[in-house]
Parts: C-alpha cells; sequence; structure tokens
C-alpha cells in the first residue's frame, strides 16, 4: 500500500513538471515570437525610412529660362527711344560699314537704319574724347544690336547651356552650330550657334522679312556660358525692302 502510493506520488510529482516544463517552453517561445515580431517591426521601419526618395517638381513656365524682353523691345525702336532710355552716346564704331553706337546704359552697340557714315543730317561729339560721329535722324529704327553678353540676352541666370537648349526656349529656333572657320586661335568666336526668334519675325516688326539672325560666338563647342557674345543682325540689303532707304 505504501509502495502504491509513493508510485502515485512519484508520478504526481513527474507530472507536475512535465506540465510546469512545457508552460515554460510555451512562454519562452512565446517571447522569442514576440522578440522576432519586434525586430521585424523595427526592420520594416528603418526600410520604409530609406526607401524614402526626394522628388524634385518639374519646372513650370514660370521658372523656365526665356529671352530678356526688356532687350527684344528695344528691336525696332528709333534713335530717340533708344537714346531717352540709354542715355548720350558714349562711344562709335563702324561695323560692317556702318556707323554703330554705344550709350551709357545698354545691351551692346546699336545700328540704326538709314544713318548716312559720310553726310549725315548732324553730327554729334562724344564728351569724353572729343570725337565727331555721325548721329542718326530721331526717326531711324535700331536693326541691330550687337556685342550683347549671353547674361543679358537671358532672362535669368544660368551656368552653361547648350545651342539645343537654346532653341528650345519658346519662340527660338536653332537653325546652325559649328566651328567658326575665320576664327584665330582661341578666339571668343571658335564656334557659334545661329537662331531665329519670333518676336523679331516680320509679323511682328513690319521691317525684317524674317531675315533677322541672332548669333552666338562661343569659345568651346557646343557651349554657351554667361559671357558668350550675342549679336542680333539685320543685313542692310533685306532692310532695304521694307524701310525704303539706302545708305551712301
Amino acid at each position: 500500500m505504501k509502495m502504491y502510493s509513493k508510485r502515485i506520488l512519484t508520478s504526481a510529482i513527474a507530472l507536475g513538471m512535465c506540465i510546469g516544463m512545457t508552460a515554460c517552453g510555451d512562454d519562452k517561445t512565446t517571447d522569442e515570437t514576440t522578440a522576432e515580431t519586434t525586430a521585424v517591426t523595427t526592420t520594416a521601419s528603418e526600410t520604409t525610412a530609406e526607401t524614402t526618395v526626394e522628388t524634385t517638381a518639374p519646372e513650370t513656365e514660370e521658372e523656365k529660362i526665356g529671352i530678356n524682353q526688356d532687350l527684344v523691345s528695344e528691336y525696332g525702336q528709333t534713335f530717340a527711344e533708344i537714346s531717352a532710355k540709354h542715355g548720350k552716346i558714349t562711344g562709335y564704331v563702324a561695323l560692317h560699314g556702318g556707323p554703330f553706337f554705344e550709350f551709357e546704359t545698354g545691351y551692346g552697340v546699336y545700328f540704326f537704319y538709314g544713318t548716312d557714315i559720310m553726310n549725315p543730317s548732324a553730327w554729334g561729339t562724344i564728351e569724353e574724347t572729343g570725337e565727331k560721329f555721325p548721329l542718326p535722324d530721331d526717326d531711324f529704327k535700331c536693326i541691330n544690336i550687337e556685342g550683347i553678353k549671353a547674361s543679358d540676352f537671358f532672362d535669368r541666370e544660368f551656368e552653361t547651356l547648350t545651342p539645343q537648349d537654346v532653341g528650345s526656349i519658346k519662340g527660338m529656333q536653332l537653325h546652325n552650330a559649328g566651328r567658326n572657320e575665320l576664327a584665330w586661335e582661341k578666339s571668343i568666336r571658335n564656334y557659334y550657334s545661329t537662331y531665329s526668334y519670333d518676336a523679331f519675325s516680320h509679323e511682328n516688326t513690319g521691317f525684317t522679312g524674317d531675315n533677322t539672325i541672332i548669333t552666338m560666338y562661343q569659345i568651346d563647342d557646343g557651349i554657351i556660358a554667361p559671357d558668350t557674345m550675342v549679336n542680333i543682325d539685320l543685313w542692310k540689303t533685306d532692310a532695304d525692302v521694307y524701310l525704303g532707304t539706302t545708305q551712301n
């Protein structure tokens, strides 16, 4: 009887230990699973943070580079209008057989169609040097502006542009780009690109015959920098057709 009771007690103790060990094992498994779940959750959060990509909004029309409309508005203006805006003449140079004028302010040197280099209606004097120059009549139109810096030709700051970039600007059309065979070594005119611009069309001006050409002279091939020289030109023979006067 005692032996039977002892066996029952021993079995009960063993069963209790087994149940206890099973419970402990379950608790341990639960703890490990919870820890693993927490680790996975943390890793997922970190991965989400790491894969966040910053995106740049596309440029709006207002943010895109364009042409300086203040400069554009001067093309076709009269000598009286340009003088009123830019002050007195401070320099004079003969280019392409005609007189180009530099003002106190302004974007470059200006040529006014009809100015007679030999027998003008009046002569002017550059105060600083006393040099005489043929004075344009007040109603003579500006058909050429040369020596413009690219930083003044465009309406905002830039580092470099390609001819293709310029040709994609609203209203601009790229015609040619290449090496200037007449340029000397390391000249500012080593390379060139030519364009037309809608604002200089015959429809807008009434005198260009759609023949006004914008030329950019570049030091390096395919690179237009802020100091690149820009010319806006209409040949006198084209202007003759519509403005109806000739120079002697």
